[in-house]
């Protein structure tokens, strides 16, 4: 569990960067890169595939201790 924890963090971090650059920053975020669209998507669409990967394999841990 703990090792799905620190490997799904960095998924956590790049979503959250990817939503303040697409909705809340405007074209004045605190980093230059958050105000390229095509990284924006970029770095969601990592985080997101992060995410996936993360709660596949919480499911299978789930499924291997009943």
């Amino acid at each position: 569990m703990l090792r799905l924890a620190l490997y799904e963090m960095p998924g956590t971090v790049l979503v959250a960067l990817g939503l303040y650059g697409k909705f809340w920053a405007r074209g004045d975020a605190f980093v230059a890169f958050l105000n390229d669209p095509q990284n924006v998507n970029l770095i969601l669409t990592i985080g997101i595939v992060i995410w996936l990967y993360c709660w596949t394999e919480f499911i299978k841990l789930l499924r291997n201790n009943r």
